[in-house]
C-alpha cells in the first residue's frame, strides 16, 4: 500500500440527481478523530467536560463516512448554541475524516 493510499480515502457520494462526485477524506485512527473533535469540543461555553469517543460503521454510510461520534447527553443548563455547535464539530469532521481502513 502507497503512502497516498493510506493518508486519503476517496468516496463517492450521490448528488439529489444521482450523480456520483469524488470526495476525499484524510485518514486517521479513532483515537486521532477523537482528540480533534474534542479538542474542539472543550472550548465551547458548557462542553469543557464532555468526551466524545468514535465507533467504526460496520459499512459507510450515505456520505461515504466510516465512523460515527457518540457523545453523553449534554449537562443541564448547557445553552442551545453549544449542543448545535458540538454537532456542527462532528458533522465537519466526518467530512473531512475517514477511519484507516482494515484489512
Amino acid at each position: 500500500m502507497g503512502l497516498t493510499e493510506r493518508l486519503s480515502t476517496n468516496t463517492g457520494v450521490k448528488d439529489n440527481q444521482g450523480t456520483v462526485s469524488k470526495m476525499t477524506r484524510e485518514s486517521k485512527s479513532a483515537t486521532e478523530i477523537a482528540s480533534l473533535v474534542n479538542n474542539s469540543v472543550r472550548v465551547v461555553p458548557g462542553l469543557e467536560s464532555v468526551a466524545v469517543e468514535v465507533a467504526r460503521l460496520s459499512t459507510p454510510d450515505a456520505d461515504g463516512c466510516n465512523w460515527i461520534a457518540h457523545y453523553p447527553i449534554l449537562p443541564l443548563g448547557c445553552p442551545p448554541e453549544s449542543e448545535r455547535l458540538l454537532k456542527d464539530i462532528v458533522r465537519n469532521a466526518r467530512r473531512h475524516f475517514n477511519l484507516y481502513e482494515t484489512h
